[in-house]
C-alpha cells in the first residue's frame, strides 16, 4: 500500500498541526476505493506483472499515480507468495505430523514383535553367535555330504565327481532316502 503524507511537505513548517505531536508526523495509509481495488484485482488475475504501458493505462483509468499502481501490484504479488507459502507450510506440517505418527507406530510395533511360528518374542542374540551357528551347521552339512558321497561312490562303483550333475543329485537323493529308512 502507498503511504500518503499528512502535512503535504517533507520538512517542517506546515503550520496547521503541532510538529511535536508524534501521531501527526506519522504517515497514513492511503486506502483505495472499492472500485479501484476491484479493477486492480481483475487486472492482477490476468496480468500479475503488468508492463509500463498497462500500468499507465490503469493509472489513467483509476486516477492513481503510476507508482501507486506499480507498488500495489508488487505488494499483491508479495501477498500471494506469502499465502502460497503458508498453504505449502501447512500441508508440509500435516504430512510431517502424519509421518511422525507412522514412525512412532512402527517403533512401537518393533518393540512388540513376536515370532509367527512359536509366538514368543524374538531372541536378541549377537550377530557373531548367529554367524558361528551358521558355520557349525555348514560344517555339519559338509560332513553329511562327504558321508553320503562316499556311500554313493561305493554303491555305483565310481566317485560321484565323475557322474553328470543330474545323476549326482538323483543318486544323493536316493541315498538320503535309504539312509533315513535305515535309521528308522
Amino acid at each position: 500500500m502507498e503511504y500518503g503524507s499528512a502535512g503535504g511537505g517533507s520538512g517542517g513548517g506546515g503550520g496547521d498541526h503541532d510538529s511535536s505531536d508524534p501521531q501527526r508526523r506519522k504517515k497514513r495509509y492511503h486506502r483505495h476505493t472499492a472500485h479501484q481495488i476491484q479493477k486492480l484485482e481483475s487486472m492482477f488475475k490476468e496480468y500479475p506483472h503488468p508492463d509500463e504501458k498497462q500500468r499507465l493505462q490503469l493509472s489513467r483509468e483509476l486516477g492513481l499515480a503510476p507508482r501507486q499502481i506499480k507498488f500495489w501490484f508488487q505488494n499483491r504479488r508479495t501477498q500471494m507468495k506469502a499465502q502460497h507459502e503458508r498453504a505449502d507450510n501447512s500441508t508440509l506440517r500435516a504430512e510431517n505430523d502424519k509421518i511422525r505418527c507412522e514412525n512412532i507406530a512402527i517403533r512401537e510395533a518393533l518393540k512388540n514383535i513376536i515370532c509367527p511360528s512359536c509366538g514368543a518374542p524374538p531372541v536378541a542374540e549377537d550377530s557373531y553367535f548367529d554367524e558361528q551357528k551358521l558355520r557349525i551347521e555348514n560344517a555339519q552339512l559338509k560332513e553329511e555330504l562327504d558321508r553320503v558321497s562316499s556311500i554313493a561312490a561305493k554303491y555305483i562303483g565310481r566317485p560321484i565327481s565323475q557322474l553328470p550333475p543330474v545323476l549326482v543329485v538323483l543318486h544323493l537323493i536316493l541315498i538320503l532316502i535309504l539312509s533315513r529308512l535305515t535309521q528308522i
